[in-house]
């Protein structure tokens, strides 16, 4: 088997590979674009390569991979795409199990795969992996009925990425949030900054903050990643731990339904851990949301 990592030039060959997947396993969730594969280039916490792997140098890959690493977590979150029907699944997970292990030796491995592809799950099973959590993609149709009146003292306002104070305040909000939920682990605000700014998680004016006579309550951070289907993401929403169970989601999420409505998009997607400690799944669910897509994630 021959790897090599992928550059930009590759990023047609990136999406056909994982596409051709996505084709047979979530074809509810259409193909990926240029943005989300530039992202995956880059990997989504620190920096990462993007590997291609194929029969010789020659041939057209039949695979791709990303050890997303986290030097703050001691862990790699792990993207594995095969074509469908390919006869080599243990030898590419074992690729990058061994690629983990050259690079940092004993950090926790996590890796996700669809609940559809029989496959890769009993390759992860017959290699040792254990199923650590479920997650769902969801989508929902956008009407303006979704987009709730913001109730008397409290405002919602616009972050400017390019403004210190206002990310330091999109900072302590998202540490704040996230801090009870599965596989967090601090950032220091110099360590967050670079990967909350990246253009594959955050749009432009994607950032929108909920406060309270003043004080920032709550968040909700929209991507263009799936732009090219004609729909809207929502890449993560949040709310204070002491200022939860409020309805500051639902507002929150109606924030991110007129912030797609104005980009002229038809849908907003999302994804949730099935068991989030805020019973996301239950909010979501009550505003119309579907789930059209299951995910395991596997740890080692």
């Amino acid at each position: 088997m021959f790897a090599r990592v992928a550059t930009k030039d590759d990023i047609a060959m990136v999406l056909d590979v994982f596409n051709s997947s996505q084709a047979v396993f979530a074809p509810e969730l259409g193909p990926e674009g240029e943005e989300w594969a530039e992202g995956l280039l880059v990997g989504s916490t620190d920096p990462s390569h993007l590997w291609l792997l194929a029969e010789d140098e020659l041939a057209v890959p039949f695979a791709i991979g990303n050890l997303n690493p986290s030097l703050n977590a001691k862990q790699f979150q792990v993207d594995i795409a095969i074509r469908p029907n390919h006869s080599s699944t243990k030898s590419v997970v074992q690729f990058f199990m061994d690629k983990a292990d050259e690079l940092h030796p004993g950090w926790d491995f996590w890796v996700d795969c669809s609940d559809r592809d029989e496959v890769l799950n009993n390759t992860f099973k017959e290699l040792g992996f254990t199923i650590n959590r479920y997650f769902y993609s969801m989508r929902v149709e956008l009407d303006s009925s979704l987009v709730l009146d913001i109730p008397a003292g409290l405002t919602v306002r616009n972050l400017d990425r390019s403004n210190v104070d206002d990310m330091r305040i999109f900072y302590e909000l998202h540490q704040d949030a996230f801090s009870t939920h599965f596989g967090f682990v601090p950032r220091t605000f110099e360590t967050w900054l670079p990967l909350i700014t990246s253009k594959h998680f955050t749009a432009d004016d994607g950032v929108y903050v909920l406060e309270e006579d003043g004080n920032p309550v709550g968040f909700v951070n929209n991507s263009d990643e799936i732009a090219h289907l004609g729909f809207g993401f929502i890449h993560q929403i949040g709310v204070a731990k002491q200022h939860q169970r409020r309805g500051f989601g639902s507002l929150l999420l109606g924030v991110a339904f007129d912030h797609s409505l104005r980009r002229g998009y038809t849908h907003a997607e999302l994804g949730v851990d099935t068991q989030n400690p805020t019973g996301a799944v239950s909010v979501y669910s009550k505003v119309g949301f579907e789930t059209i897509a299951k995910w395991v994630q596997y740890e080692r």
